[in-house]
C-alpha cells in the first residue's frame, strides 16, 4: 500500500515493469469486475472511483464498516473492490478516516492543511470558511463574496501537489464475480 503525494512518488515506483513496453492508457466502458479479472489484464492498474479516504460510502452521513456491504452498491468502486481478494478493502475500510477516525486514511490531509493554513493566513477562519474532509467527502468553503472565492479557489490549487495517491500493488484478482 503506498500513499504518497503525487510530488513525492518514490523513484523507480514502477521499475517492476522492467524494459516492457508501456501501453497508452486506455479507457473501456465495461464491467470493472470482468476487466479485473481478465487473464488478459494481469498486472495492468486500475483506478476505482471513491472518496478521499479511498473508501466508498454511500454519503457523507451514512459509514460503511464491513466489505460485505459493498455486495449491495453497484457503482464502480465498491465492485471493483470485490473483484480482488478482501483483505486490501477491509483495510481500507477500517483505517479509512472518518468522524471517529480523524487521523485515518485520508488522501487529502496535506492538501487541506496547506490549504487552510494559507486561508487562515488570508484572513478566513471559521469553520464554514475552511475546506474539511466529513466520510471521505470533501466539505467546501462557503464564501461571502467572489473575492473570498477566489482566494479559497487559489489556496486549494497551490496545496493540489500534495495530494496522496492511494494505491495498492500486488493483489490479487481473486474476489467475486461480477454476478456477485
Amino acid at each position: 500500500f503506498t500513499a504518497s503525494p503525487v510530488g513525492e512518488l518514490p523513484e523507480g515506483m514502477f521499475e517492476c515493469l522492467g524494459e516492457a513496453e508501456l501501453p497508452c492508457i486506455e479507457v473501456v466502458s465495461s464491467e470493472i469486475m470482468a476487466e479485473m479479472q481478465k487473464l488478459d489484464n494481469e498486472g495492468a492498474i486500475f483506478v476505482l472511483p471513491s472518496q478521499m479516504n479511498g473508501v466508498e460510502f454511500p454519503s457523507h452521513l451514512s459509514v460503511v464498516k464491513d466489505i460485505e456491504e459493498y455486495k449491495f452498491d453497484n457503482t464502480g468502486g465498491p465492485r471493483g473492490q470485490l473483484a480482488v481478494h478482501p483483505a486490501p478493502g477491509q483495510f481500507l475500510l477500517d483505517n479509512a478516516a472518518q468522524q471517529n477516525q480523524p487521523l485515518g486514511i485520508n488522501a487529502v490531509a496535506e492538501v487541506l492543511q496547506q490549504t487552510n493554513d494559507a486561508l487562515r493566513e488570508a484572513g478566513l477562519s471559521g469553520r464554514s470558511k475552511l475546506f474539511d474532509l466529513v466520510n471521505g467527502y470533501l466539505k467546501m468553503p462557503v464564501p461571502d463574496c467572489q473575492v473570498d472565492a477566489d482566494t479559497m479557489l487559489a489556496c486549494l490549487r497551490a496545496s493540489l501537489k500534495r495530494l496522496r495517491v492511494l494505491m495498492f500493488r500486488g493483489v490479487p484478482a481473486c474476489g467475486l464475480a461480477p454476478t456477485k
